[in-house]
Formats: C-alpha cells, sequence, structure tokens
C-alpha cells in the first residue's frame, strides 16, 4: 500500500482557445504531520529541561549544598491531589537552623493517595537529605532535595528535544517532489 498521492494533471482550455497543463494541489503528505507532532513534542520537552535547569543552576549558583534533618512529615489532600509537607532544619556542625517546608523543585504532588504514602516512607522524621541552603543565613532559606539534582540528565533531555525539534521541522519542510521532476519540457 502507496501512501503517496500523485498529482492530477487537468487540461484547461483558456479564452484565447489554447489548452494548459495545470496541476490540482496534493493534501498534506503524512510525514509533515509527524514533522509538525514531533516539533510540538520537541517545545515542550525543551520547554521543561529548559525550566529545570535554569532552576538547578540558580539553586546551585545562589545556594550551598549541605545536609537537612525531616523534623515532621505528612501527606496534605489539596483539591484532587495529595501533596507531600515535610519539614526540615539546616544541620551545619550540628546545629539545626531554621524550618523549612521547600521540597524539590515543586512540591510533591501524587493523584492517590498510596503513591503518596509510598513517597512519604522516604522522609522519615529524623532523616537526613540533600539540601541546598543560604549560607550567609541558614535559617532564613532551604530546599530539601530527595535526590542529588541531575544537571547532567537534564542536559541530556535537553539535547534529545533540540533533536527531536531539528528531525521535526526538517520532515515538515521538505520540499515536495514535483511529479514532473526530470521530464523535459515539450516544444
Amino acid at each position: 500500500m502507496s501512501l503517496k498521492v500523485k498529482k492530477k494533471k487537468q487540461i484547461r482550455r483558456s479564452s484565447d482557445g489554447n489548452s494548459h497543463d495545470a496541476e490540482q494541489p496534493t493534501p498534506l503528505r503524512p510525514l509533515v504531520w509527524i514533522g509538525v507532532a514531533l516539533t510540538v513534542l520537541a517545545a515542550v520537552v525543551v520547554a521543561a529541561a529548559v525550566q529545570s535547569l535554569s532552576w538547578q543552576l540558580q539553586t546551585r549558583l545562589r545556594f550551598t549544598k549541605g545536609q537537612c534533618r525531616v523534623v515532621a512529615a505528612e501527606i496534605v489532600k489539596y483539591s484532587y491531589s495529595y501533596e507531600l509537607r515535610i519539614a526540615h532544619q539546616v544541620e551545619i556542625d550540628g546545629r539545626a537552623y531554621g524550618r523549612h517546608e521547600n521540597t524539590e523543585q515543586h512540591t510533591p504532588s501524587y493523584n492517590n493517595r498510596k503513591d503518596a504514602e509510598e513517597s512519604l516512607a522516604h522522609y522519615s522524621v529524623g532523616s537526613v537529605h540533600p539540601c541546598w541552603y543560604n549560607a550567609k543565613d541558614p535559617a532564613r532559606y532551604s530546599v530539601l532535595v530527595r535526590r542529588d539534582m541531575d544537571t547532567g540528565g537534564q542536559f541530556v533531555v535537553l539535547v534529545v528535544g533540540l533533536t527531536l525539534g531539528a528531525g521535526g521541522i526538517w520532515l515538515a519542510s521538505r520540499p515536495r517532489r514535483s511529479s514532473s521532476t526530470g521530464r523535459q519540457a515539450k516544444s
């Protein structure tokens, strides 16, 4: 089964009585739609990767990596989801500073309570996790991260997204092959 659509030729008679060949336009090829879909997907992937990379780089440049101890942890029903509220304190040389609920880039949110409870198990009260804090005033701000920030992984996602976008643009903008290519004009 071939997906190619050939152009149909029609012969038209003009007002001067001469006949002219006219080609009807063909519908868009399936590859164009695949290219458009890839480009849209790539835009979403690139936007998410850029946002995450931006947050990670700002956090790394503005704050110091340290350890935080969980002092309270609970699941809170929020609209149609369940959020984790994890209170933590920065620990430096055995001394605790501040109490914050900043967890990850966005507050962890789950569609059902079971998933939220599984994640909550990682944040038992008294457990220690990596965090980023304001070195000038540790009591002022800190953010708890469940896993170390994966800037390299986000960079790979960004490159994959850009590659998908380039492939999508290439597919969507490929020139159509004319059915008259290679034919000589009639004299």
